[in-house]
Formats: structure tokens, sequence, C-alpha cells
């Protein structure tokens, strides 16, 4: 970690490569969510984010652990994916189905 961070933990408290270790592990995590299960239980997101930074390090072939910290900034993107899901669907359904917009 390159700074202490100012409340919530974030990429740019990491040096360069752990950032770009870190933003791999976030894509990987998010397809995870995407092609398996949007909604999935804190059991299997940590699970997920693990694989993902597991996944990370063989692309970067580096060995690095990870740690509650990181997987947090992982695992918070559950509902970030979800949201942005919704946004877009929204208008969709609205119009498929004639609801109005309130």
């Amino acid at each position: 970690k390159v700074r202490k961070s100012k409340g919530h933990a974030a990429a740019h408290d990491y040096e360069d490569s752990v950032q770009q270790l870190i933003n791999f592990a976030i894509a990987d995590f998010r397809s995870w969510l995407a092609s398996n299960h949007a909604y999935p239980d804190r059991v299997t997101q940590v699970s997920w984010a693990k694989e993902s930074w597991k996944e990370g390090c063989k692309h970067y072939d580096i060995e690095m652990a990870f740690n509650n910290e990181l997987i947090k900034m992982i695992t918070c993107r559950t509902s970030h994916l979800t949201g942005e899901v919704k946004a877009k669907l929204r208008p969709l359904v609205e119009s498929v189905y004639g609801f109005e917009c309130s």
C-alpha cells in the first residue's frame, strides 16, 4: 500500500502494479456476476473475488496475496453492476410492457 486510505480503501491507495491487478480482478468479478448470478450470497461473492484475484495474478505472472480490504474492494462492485443493469433495462421494460414512468 502506498498511502493510508481516507475512509474506504481504493485502488489508488496502492502501487501502479497492484492497481492493475485490482482492476483486472474487479473486471473478472463483474464477468462472474454477469454470467453466473447477479445476486450471489456473501460466501459466493468472496469465493468469486478470490478466484478473480488468482486469475489476475496468473494474467500478470505475479504472486500476491489478497487481504480482506482487497476482497471488499472487489465485492463492493456487486451492487454497482446490478444498479447499472437495472438502469439500462428499466426504459426497455417500460416501453415493452407499456408502464408509465413515475
